[in-house]
């Protein structure tokens, strides 16, 4: 892990950088390789996922205890709701219908409706979660 900042996921033509220390996330041009924008989102974000058509981005952020919602290619943040305590770790489905929270401070996965990021279902899961991804055949 870089200190700070987070190469964390590519979507067309664009990295998005996970800046915690600036409660900001930095889009990247993949064509000239430069910053082309700086979104505030909440306090201390800490990782993110890529919607499976590439046009939204789901960012968890610690201090608040959110999501915001990241419209790639508006370059704004368009949403953020409420999850569980510390969210650390962010994934959305492959068939675009769920988006998965780890939260770590009560050690419970949450799953929302990616359409209206609407609590689905919320699980017990064991101590300090910290990473979780879909299978393929979601």
């Amino acid at each position: 892990m870089l200190h700070g900042t987070r190469l964390v996921q590519e979507v067309p033509h664009l990295i998005l950088v996970v800046n915690p220390d600036s409660d900001s996330v930095t889009l990247v041009d993949t064509i000239g390789f430069r910053a082309v924008a700086e979104l505030p989102v909440g306090a201390g974000p800490r990782s993110v996922a890529v919607s499976s058509d590439g046009a939204l981005a789901c960012f968890v952020n610690k201090g608040p205890n959110s999501v915001s919602v990241v419209d790639a290619a508006a370059r704004r943040v368009i949403t953020e709701v409420a999850v569980g305590d510390r969210p650390v770790a962010v994934a959305t489905s492959p068939n675009g219908r769920l988006v998965a929270v780890a939260e770590l401070g009560d050690d419970r996965a949450r799953f929302l409706d990616a359409a209206n990021l609407s609590t689905l279902s919320v699980v017990q899961v064991a101590d300090r979660p910290y990473g979780l991804d879909f299978t393929p055949d979601i």
